[in-house]
């Protein structure tokens, strides 16, 4: 299944996530390593295992490890300058609406 979302992007994960699988196109058992799934609670399991897979350490990307460590790391930032009541409303005065946000992942609609 995860192979199959890298090879097929507008397959059945995609369709999946975009609420695009028709009833008729479900599936009720799905063929694993040792056979087939039985059931909707087998076929469910077996799926999000294949979608999210165990968080492991040891098969982590180089990019991945870098992602993990700046994502755990807090920047030595020093000091902040202190900015008064005004600034910060022109700041959030001057955020777009319907934009994405930046890296710092403020949001003008929150």
């Amino acid at each position: 299944m995860s192979d199959q979302g890298n090879a097929k992007p507008w397959g059945v994960v995609y369709k999946t996530t975009l609420d695009k699988l028709r009833i008729e196109q479900a599936m009720s058992n799905i063929r694993t390593g040792t056979g087939h799934t039985m059931g909707w609670r087998d076929t469910a399991e077996t799926l999000l295992e294949a979608l999210i897979p165990d968080d492991i350490e040891a098969n982590e990307s180089p990019e991945q490890v870098l992602v993990r460590v700046e994502a755990t790391t807090q920047p030595d930032v020093g000091d902040a300058e202190v900015f008064s009541g005004a600034e910060l409303r022109k700041a959030i005065l001057a955020l777009k609406r319907g934009k994405c946000p930046g890296l710092d992942r403020i949001e003008a609609e929150a």
